[in-house]
């Protein structure tokens, strides 16, 4: 981790604040020393002079490092890693299955997942794809992070994407496409991430057979993430808010309704495009996975990705100031 400032001539102003904080300890001792001297009372001003002083460098130390404006490179290391991966993700109604409204559906463990990936590797470039009977593009090939985690967390929900069934084929006949007719965004993606419960038919199965080779041909790696598990579970009907209805659940026949993990087609197409199949409970090994596959690269330099470190600072500033106002006013 790599610390920089902004502006770092101005720490040079920290040989100040030793002789400041001397003349601050100084001038307030001589003060309560005189109110002691009227009052006439025991206030105990040698604790109160020390606090005051204590309590004013952490202030001053707070101004100059927020002046300074700290940061923390995320990217900054020896290789030049980096890599484009599209998250390809099911966007389908079953993705809304869960035990009970108060528990995670599908979709959003596997946010989740998406978020600790794309948090381990900021030198790489990112992009979703949403899927279900049909599959769109839901953002850009992009670097930046802020964007990428406000698609993720406000553009990504269940039926995005308004056309029922999960058809895995289709998508990535769809990426293809991409890559084909849009190359200077998808040219340079050699990674899907696919994240679905792979609860299609077998007649899908067959389609997603026939786009393997082509996948293979266009040298895409899929590494593909299994949500859900053996387990039927019922989906929740959802209010025109997308909102969990307790006790209600979706039906078939008259019948409720339930959805399995079916992880044959998910292993299939990970094993025949060199890429590797995970559950979602391996999701400490899938970041692992995917941040070795990042690579080094002589041709272009992904965009420094930083954080402001700034917070802590003014915490401690508001925290210094409320201290010195219940000083004074002690």
């Amino acid at each position: 981790m790599a610390i920089e400032f902004q502006f770092p001539q101005l720490l040079s102003l920290i040989l100040l604040i030793v002789p400041t904080i001397y003349f601050i300890h100084r001038g307030y001792a001589l003060r309560e020393a005189m109110l002691t001297r009227f009052r006439k009372e025991n206030i105990n001003t040698a604790v109160r002079t020390w606090l005051v002083s204590i309590v004013s460098f952490c202030i001053l130390v707070s101004l100059l490092f927020i002046a300074a404006g700290p940061k923390r490179s995320l990217n900054a290391s020896g290789e030049n890693l980096t890599g484009s991966y599209v998250f390809m993700i099911d966007v389908s109604r079953s993705m809304a299955a869960r035990q009970s409204c108060a528990d995670l559906t599908r979709l959003d463990r596997a946010k989740n997942i998406i978020s600790k990936a794309i948090a381990d590797m900021p030198e790489a470039k990112i992009g979703f794809m949403g899927m279900a009977g049909l599959t769109f593009v839901l953002s850009e090939m992009s670097y930046d992070r802020q964007y990428i985690f406000d698609v993720l967390n406000h553009g990504i929900f269940i039926e995005v994407v308004p056309m029922p069934g999960t058809d895995l084929a289709n998508a990535f006949h769809v990426f293809l496409e991409k890559k084909i007719s849009n190359p200077p965004v998808f040219s340079s993606v050699e990674h899907i991430v696919l994240l679905s419960d792979g609860d299609i038919s077998g007649q899908e199965e067959r389609a997603l057979n026939e786009v393997i080779p082509l996948l293979t041909e266009a040298e895409v790696k899929v590494t593909s993430v299994g949500l859900g598990s053996n387990e039927g579970v019922a989906i929740p009907t959802l209010d025109l808010d997308r909102q969990c209805i307790s006790g209600q659940y979706e039906r078939a026949d008259g019948k409720e309704f339930y959805t399995h993990l079916n992880e044959s087609p998910m292993k299939t197409v990970a094993e025949n495009t060199e890429g590797r199949y995970f559950h979602e409970s391996q999701d400490d090994e899938l970041v692992l996975y995917l941040r070795d596959s990042l690579q080094n690269s002589t041709d272009s330099m992904p965009p420094q990705q930083t954080q402001d470190l700034r917070f802590p600072f003014i915490l401690l500033l508001s925290l210094s100031l409320f201290c010195l106002f219940l000083i004074k006013r002690l």
